[in-house]
């Protein structure tokens, strides 16, 4: 039989004493020192509540109807309006190059503003600044 006797607790440790009992009555109980890591929770409150961040406020916060192609992006919006930001973040991550010329042809100025904003891949960024500037 064993048991376990806590000595002193500092942070983050708790140094407690095992203790041996041996069934054998020739043996004599023996003890072993131990550290043992002791999880320490960061606040000691169990609900702390705080001020919301601040978030960057959106650009193109406008719902519109979303085309079936773009639906595939959108799973969180199964009515098929979103808004209009969500919808070209999704599309400039996610879409290939077709659906996002298509996405230009139809949202020029805010898809352009849009992948400004957001970190878009390098390739879509020169493709919209090249259509932006009137070469193509």
């Amino acid at each position: 039989m064993s048991f376990l006797q806590f000595d002193s607790f500092r942070p983050g440790w708790r140094t407690c004493t095992l203790h041996f009992l041996l069934p054998f009555p020739s043996l004599p109980p023996f003890s072993l020192p131990l550290q043992v890591a002791h999880h320490v929770p960061v606040h000691s409150h169990a609900m702390q509540t705080r001020a919301r961040e601040k978030r960057i406020p959106w650009i193109c916060p406008q719902e519109v109807e979303v085309p079936e192609v773009w639906r595939r992006y959108l799973w969180d919006y199964p009515d098929g309006f979103a808004p209009l930001e969500k919808l070209l973040v999704r599309v400039l991550e996610h879409g290939d190059f077709t659906e996002i010329s298509q996405l230009y042809s139809r949202y020029p100025k805010e898809t352009f503003e849009t992948a400004n904003r957001y970190s878009v891949r390098r390739g879509v960024r020169y493709w919209l600044r090249r259509w932006n500037e009137g070469k193509d």
